[in-house]
């Protein structure tokens, strides 16, 4: 049988071929012939109008307010998601950090729902829509609790509703940001569930009824002041069934057990799919870290970036860090980077060793790990800190050189340093590098500095000259990196 030829078809039948193909596979079907290039021309400037603004969406406010690229809020992209819906299927890339925030809507009044009993386009995509009808939520309450929302006087207009109802829009999403302002409440945590099993139950790369199934990369960027637990906000999102990479900043410390035993059923999926995890500028509980790590297994990549709280003295807990990442994702973690945010924050005493790491190839760590242990040795040997004698006789045999403490599988290997660390620390870490780098460290091919800020002491610069000397004798690149600040 002589297979068809798509340009002998219909007009009608081609037209709703093309129309089925936007937006995906639009461009490739108008490149295939002449006849299919004619007609596609007539879609070709809508297509790159609704590319070009929402492929990569975020809220703008610069635009004058009869702009339709002036979207400040949920409610705007789902009413200009009910007046187009092809809008959809364009957002591919969305980033909701800013929706609602206060200074963009200064000067601008509350918006005002379409009338419920009127209908209208944007009244029927509640009404019709089957994630509010399987999670047991009524479209009208709902709608109405948005408008409540919206109306509110002042600046304080965020919609968790509208936010969570948007997400039963995005049939092509990848990556996703959730809003500063994030914040679930019982009838939210609902629809979010419903979106999470419909997305985990589709099989077809092309189904377009399924929302966030395509989701691989998702972000949070949390206000400080809200009060969300980490389980809480991400363990829903880390259960969509493509998810591969993970983001958080800025502090979250709070736990919810409520929320983990309700999305239980759901957490599995996330095992075998997640293999990136970073935390930026974060001063979290270290308990409710190590808890949240213990729920999302089998991750491959961990940044952690410390930022202390603003006037807050506390001491860095690195040892603690250290040993609970290697409980929890010590068996199969294969690059670590652990980095601090300010130069100077003072460090909790307590012995780092991560001889625990099985599978490590790549580990960043500040050199205050080496002040970290430091401090528990002259606890533990009672000196005094302001102590005159010269420490370095102790240190030498406590443990603290950089073979006591890098795994033996690790290949590549970042030191930080700050102008805050003294240089005998850096002395006594590298001491006896050479002798040590067959026994203790037989997989390292690679030793980078990252310096934070310019180190002018003489010491620092010998000891760069005598480590480098010893790196080139047992075949270890030796590299210096610059960096005004650290970025993981």
């Amino acid at each position: 049988m002589t297979p068809t030829n798509v340009t002998n078809l219909p007009n009608e039948l081609i037209l709703e071929i093309i129309q089925e193909a936007l937006p995906e596979s639009f461009e490739n079907l108008a490149l295939t012939c002449k006849t299919i290039y004619q007609l596609c021309t007539p879609f070709i400037e809508n297509h790159n109008r609704l590319r070009h603004r929402f492929r990569t969406f975020t809220y703008l406010d610069d635009p004058p307010d009869s702009s339709p690229l002036s979207i400040r809020t949920a409610f705007e992209i789902i009413k200009r998601i009910a007046v187009e819906p092809m809008t959809a299927f364009y957002i591919e890339h969305v980033t909701l950090v800013d929706d609602s925030l206060m200074w963009s809507l200064r000067g601008k009044p509350p918006q005002v729902l379409p009338d419920v009993d009127r209908g209208g386009p944007i009244v029927e995509l509640f009404t019709n829509s089957t994630y509010l009808k399987e999670a047991g939520l009524d479209w009208k309450e709902y709608y109405c609790s948005i408008g409540e929302d919206l109306g509110r006087p002042g600046l304080h207009r965020y919609s968790q509703r509208a936010a969570a109802f948007l997400l039963t829009l995005l049939p092509n999403l990848k990556t996703l940001s959730l809003p500063q302002l994030w914040n679930p409440c019982e009838k939210t945590e609902k629809l979010l569930g419903v979106i999470v099993r419909r997305a985990r139950r589709s099989s077809c790369s092309w189904d377009k009824s399924t929302s966030l199934a395509r989701v691989t990369k998702f972000n949070t960027s949390l206000d400080v002041g809200n009060p969300i637990g980490l389980d809480q906000l991400a363990l829903p999102f880390l259960a969509l069934p493509q998810v591969r990479e993970f983001n958080a900043a800025s502090s979250i410390d709070i736990i919810d057990s409520s929320v983990v035993l309700a999305y239980e059923d759901l957490y599995s999926g996330c095992r075998d799919t997640l293999k990136t995890v970073s935390f930026t500028n974060f001063f979290s509980c270290l308990p409710a870290f190590a808890y949240f790590l213990g729920r999302v297994p089998h991750f491959r990549k961990l940044a952690y970036s410390h930022s202390p709280k603003i006037n807050d003295n506390k001491e860095w807990n690195i040892s603690y860090l250290v040993t609970a990442v290697e409980h929890e994702a010590g068996d199969y973690l294969e690059e670590l980077s652990i980095s601090v945010n300010e130069v100077q924050v003072p460090i909790a005493p307590g012995k780092v060793s991560m001889h625990g790491f099985k599978n490590l190839k790549k580990l960043e760590l500040p050199l205050e790990v080496a002040m970290c242990n430091i401090t528990d040795a002259e606890s533990r040997l009672g000196i005094p800190k302001n102590s005159l004698i010269d420490r370095e006789q102790y240190w030498e045999n406590e443990g603290l050189r950089v073979g006591d403490i890098v795994p033996a599988t690790v290949c590549h290997l970042s030191i930080i340093l700050s102008s805050g660390i003294d240089a005998k620390i850096f002395k006594v870490f590298f001491s006896n590098f050479a002798a040590m780098k067959d026994s203790h460290m037989p997989a390292l091919r690679e030793v980078r500095l990252v310096v934070k800020s310019d180190l002018k002491s003489d010491l620092y610069q010998e000891e760069y000259t005598r480590l480098a000397k010893e790196t080139e004798r047992v075949g270890v690149m030796l590299i210096t990196t610059r960096a005004a600040k650290l970025t993981t």
